[in-house]
């Protein structure tokens, strides 16, 4: 199992990107160049961002979905379970 994750871990992906728009790979190019860091580092750190927007927004409708559900206080809850004698301790 070790293998196989080491393995994992050097091995690389190559992607061809079509932009299809020239003036938008000068512009990221010259801005690279700028701070520099590399086209690859670019595109990695933006596909990196996409996936974390698309976990949050994943996350958000969670969220959303029961939002709306009835809620009550948490001391209610406790005091309802302990009298049920779910928290009573063992003896």
């Amino acid at each position: 199992m070790a293998a196989e994750v080491a393995d994992m871990v050097t091995k690389t992906a190559k992607i061809t990107v079509d932009l299809g728009d020239s003036e938008l790979y000068k512009a990221v190019k010259i801005l690279a160049i700028e701070r520099g860091t590399t086209l690859r580092e670019v595109v990695v750190e933006a596909l990196k961002e996409w996936v974390e927007k698309q976990e949050d927004m994943e996350d958000v409708k969670a969220i959303e979905e029961v939002e709306n559900e009835p809620s009550r206080p948490i001391e209610e809850y406790l005091a309802e379970i302990g009298e049920g004698g779910l928290l009573r301790k063992a003896q």
